[in-house]
């Protein structure tokens, strides 16, 4: 009998004990932290003027269509060049530091067209008033980049785009029928666009991406 209450009191003393024992607090589980995804390494890039020495050339359609193509392939953080000061080419051309004139751009692209139209060389042949004869379309540009803090030229591009297609003309008496339309020049001007994005990302410098 006294061992029996001697296992009954060491069973109530270890009840209490475990009954008054602080039960620690259960970790909360931390979700892990969303990464922000990892954005492309582009080049910085503002389109200047393109200044046109053929006949029928828009240097603004030009420039315009430029930066979209720039945009689109995804190699390129474009500016708008309406936000470009006033005199920031002139300040390129006379040396003066321009660029505190032009926000988050490192590189600006200027453009000269020098041959916008129909090819001299392309054949056709008239008889009887009937002229039919392959017709080329060239678009060629000469391209500069200038780093816009020390308006050094780091890079320079010639860029050419050709359409060529059949067409064909009736003349009666001084009169042209047919061949009036000039859809050819919009893919010479498409290819040229396509040209001046891989050669401008040649020959712009792995420094200045990113």
């Amino acid at each position: 009998m006294k061992h029996l209450l001697t296992v009954l009191a060491l069973f109530s003393t270890t009840a209490l004990a475990q009954t008054g024992a602080p039960v620690a607090p259960a970790t909360p589980t931390v979700a892990p932290a969303l990464q922000a995804p990892v954005l492309p390494r582009q080049i910085h890039i503002a389109v200047g003027e393109f200044q046109c020495a053929s006949y029928g050339c828009s240097g603004q359609i030009l420039a315009n269509a430029l930066t979209n193509a720039l945009m689109q392939s995804g190699r390129f953080a474009v500016y708008e060049r309406a936000a470009l000061g006033a005199g920031v080419q002139e300040g390129f051309l006379q040396g003066a530091d321009a660029g505190t004139q032009i926000q988050g751009a490192d590189v600006m692209v200027l453009g000269t067209v020098t041959a916008y139209g129909q090819d001299a060389s392309s054949g056709s042949g008239c008889f009887m008033g009937v002229c039919v004869g392959a017709k080329t379309e060239r678009v060629v540009a000469n391209l500069r980049i200038f780093d816009v803090k020390t308006s050094r030229i780091i890079g320079t591009a010639l860029v050419e785009g050709r359409s060529t297609g059949s067409s064909g003309s009736l003349n009666i008496a001084g009169l042209q029928l047919g061949g009036s339309q000039n859809s050819g020049m919009d893919k010479a001007v498409a290819a040229m666009l396509n040209d001046a994005v891989q050669k401008l990302s040649a020959s712009i410098p792995a420094p200045y991406y990113r």
